[in-house]
């Protein structure tokens, strides 16, 4: 993970939501890869 990152910890409570939104940056060797984790149903996307 890269310093960019907003959130260090992502956590779900009892029904599978995401209690903190936020974005992760990985540095692999196709380049920078971000993870947007969004509220609600526990979903994220990378970009």
């Amino acid at each position: 993970m890269t310093a960019a990152s907003t959130i260090q910890t992502i956590m779900y409570n009892y029904s599978g939501n995401v209690m903190n939104a936020g974005t992760l940056y990985f540095k692999t060797p196709q380049g920078i890869k971000k993870v947007v984790i969004t509220l609600g149903r526990g979903r994220s996307r990378v970009e």
